[in-house]
């Protein structure tokens, strides 16, 4: 799992155009943890994932891996054109 998640990190971080050390610097941590994150080597702590999911605008589970979609509000939007699609076709029935 540590594997996954760190390529994500990695991924976001080089889309901000940030270093290894300019991310540790900004989460006030080692460029070695940075580093360990990227190469799944260390898992996260709780604080640096909210810390983190703050910083690259992106919700927790997209950190994790847990959903492909990096705007929690997309995900929303997606839920409730789902549910409201199950509603109509439910009501199609009748």
């Amino acid at each position: 799992m540590a594997l996954k998640h760190g390529k994500i990190i990695k991924k976001l971080r080089l889309e901000k155009g940030l270093t290894q050390k300019e991310l540790a610097d900004t989460l006030h941590k080692a460029e070695s943890t940075i580093g360990m994150w990227e190469q799944g080597r260390r898992e996260l702590d709780y604080d640096s994932l909210k810390e983190l999911a703050d910083l690259f605008d992106v919700s927790v589970d997209y950190l994790l891996g847990r959903v492909e979609i990096k705007d929690e509000k997309k995900v929303i939007v997606r839920l409730k054109l789902m549910t409201f699609n199950l509603l109509f076709m439910e009501k199609s029935k009748i």
